[in-house]
């Protein structure tokens, strides 16, 4: 199969230099001197090609081919016919090359935008769990903080809930089978999606730890959703060349109020405050 020549950004425009250097070096050389005439023609083929819109410049293109041939039929000229031809041909060539400059400068732009935006929603989202990460975490807390901030006191929907669950040992199952742990990982982020409110936002933070942030003031409707999670999480197991092992997990929450938001107002600090009380409960676990 023959490969198909493409011309790039970069041909283009040496293609269209190069040809505007050969026009002026060519008009110079005439013994009619015409090189003011193809200066001022590649120049304003450049500047409409550039400038102008596509549409304009495709219509442009067509009208000054035809009224070059015109003038030059119709007209009284002492330029020998080549020569004539010549600059009947200089603007629309230029002005087409000129477009072609813009539209392949237009369509290198949004490639390398879509590219960007790939890698800023790379950034955003954890690649195993597509869940968002911990900027968009800290983004979305911070959102709420400023909620409860400008809320009046008496405003009864002034809280939010916030839940972090932690796959216990995950950083040594990793180093077991990173693979089937990428696995568990994807299984545990899909049961949290089912078992949680639909107003409920699940964030991944790495390193097996899961943070839930949702409009949840009923600590007892909130135990009931934790339980129901744990409940469906702990089914999940981690296979093994010989066997499916089971895994645990530490689970802490708090609802954020008017009362004590000041107290966590940033996303570390309330983060810092779960996972200190999951340490207490081991500790109390193993006295």
């Amino acid at each position: 199969m023959r490969k198909k020549f493409r011309l790039s950004l970069e041909r283009v425009i040496l293609l269209l230099f190069i040809m505007i250097v050969l026009l002026l070096a060519w008009s110079n050389s005439m013994p009619i001197k015409l090189f003011y005439p193809v200066a001022v023609l590649s120049f304003i083929g450049v500047v409409a090609g550039l400038f102008l819109p596509t549409i304009a410049s495709t219509w442009l293109v067509i009208l000054s081919f035809f009224v070059g041939i015109f003038l030059v039929i119709l007209g009284y000229m002492l330029i020998p016919v080549w020569e004539r031809a010549v600059l009947v041909l200089v603007l629309p060539t230029v002005l087409a090359l000129s477009s072609l400059v813009k539209k392949k400068a237009g369509i290198t732009a949004n490639v390398k935008l879509g590219a960007n935006e790939i890698f800023d929603y790379i950034g955003e989202r954890d690649l195993t769990t597509n869940l968002w990460g911990i900027d968009e975490a800290e983004n979305f807390y911070n959102r709420c903080i400023r909620f409860l901030r400008k809320a009046d006191m008496s405003t009864s929907t002034a809280w939010f809930s916030a839940t972090l669950i932690y796959w216990s040992h995950s950083e040594q199952y990793y180093h077991i089978d990173s693979d089937e742990t990428d696995v568990v990982l994807k299984t545990l982020a899909k049961l949290l999606k089912n078992s949680r409110l639909p107003s409920e936002r699940i964030f991944y933070l790495n390193e097996g730890y899961f943070l839930i942030l949702g409009p949840v003031h009923n600590q007892k409707v909130l135990d009931e959703l934790n339980n129901q999670s744990l409940n469906e999480m702990s089914k999940v197991n981690f296979r093994t060349d010989e066997d499916r092992v089971g895994i645990q997990f530490q689970l802490t929450d708090l609802i954020i109020t008017k009362d004590n938001f000041k107290r966590y107002e940033r996303l570390g600090l309330i983060i810092k405050k779960l996972t200190r009380e999951q340490e207490m409960k081991l500790v109390r676990e193993y006295q």
